[in-house]
């Protein structure tokens, strides 16, 4: 697991695996939310904007919430690992 420490010296412990709130964007969109914020740890910086752009197809209803998650189960880590990717928030 990864751990980084902050400014103020406070560490954070992050999963090994991602974690991915793509299957709740057709709901929150349903509900009126249209603010959405996504955390980068440590992608290899070729695959940010195949990410960015692949969450942003979701939103605009181009791209179905599971294809996206298929593809982040195959994204590696920057140390060209695949931990695959879990539910989040």
């Amino acid at each position: 697991h990864l751990v980084l420490a902050d400014m103020g010296c406070r560490n954070t412990v992050f999963n090994a695996k991602a974690q991915s709130g793509s299957e709740f964007i057709p709901s929150l969109l349903k509900s009126g939310i249209r603010m959405f914020r996504i955390e980068l740890v440590d992608e290899p910086a070729e695959c940010v904007e195949p990410l960015l752009e692949g969450y942003r197809d979701v939103i605009r209803g181009e791209r179905s919430s599971s294809n996206l998650l298929k593809w982040l189960q195959k994204m590696p880590d920057a140390n060209g690992n695949t931990q695959g990717t879990t539910k989040g928030s």
